[in-house]
């Protein structure tokens, strides 16, 4: 038999990184684990505006907030947390949000962990390598050549 949570007590909210109380949100992402499915309400009211939001980098603390939970709490033996923000912004654009191209949503998390790094050098070495990622995403819309994109 399973001891039932007392949800009085503490616990921890893996998404903010907190100590709460109360009942538990199930996260709307590919959590890794699975006890990094529940967050507090709090995130779980946050994850829902996110959901609703058109563009992910507006105000641009969303981005971060989310890139950090993928990162965190998404990965595992069988998948990569990078690779589920990627899933997870391959589904928005499949949608219809008019997030940036994942090229620019790289860049601006790139910049935020590495506040000197140089714009060209990663125009140069990785946006190909993002335009390549998006391209196979297969969607329209899409800001990278078409001969890049698979074919449906």
């Amino acid at each position: 038999m399973s001891k039932q949570k007392n949800w009085d007590e503490e616990w921890h909210c893996p998404k903010c990184n907190k100590d709460v109380t109360g009942y538990p949100a199930l996260t709307r992402r590919n959590a890794g684990y699975e006890e990094n499915a529940n967050i507090c309400s709090k995130c779980g009211e946050y994850e829902a505006f996110v959901d609703m939001a058109e563009d992910i980098t507006d105000p641009e603390q969303i981005l971060h907030w989310e890139f950090s939970y993928h990162q965190m709490c998404c990965g595992n033996a069988t998948q990569d947390g990078h690779d589920e923000f990627h899933n997870f912004l391959k589904e928005r654009k499949k949608i219809g949000k008019k997030d940036p191209p994942l090229w620019k949503i790289e860049w601006m998390i790139f910049k935020k962990m590495f506040p000197d790094a140089i714009s060209d050098v990663f125009m140069k070495k990785s946006k190909p390598k993002f335009d390549e990622i998006e391209a196979g995403w297969g969607y329209e819309g899409s800001d990278v050549p078409k001969s890049w994109r698979k074919s449906k």
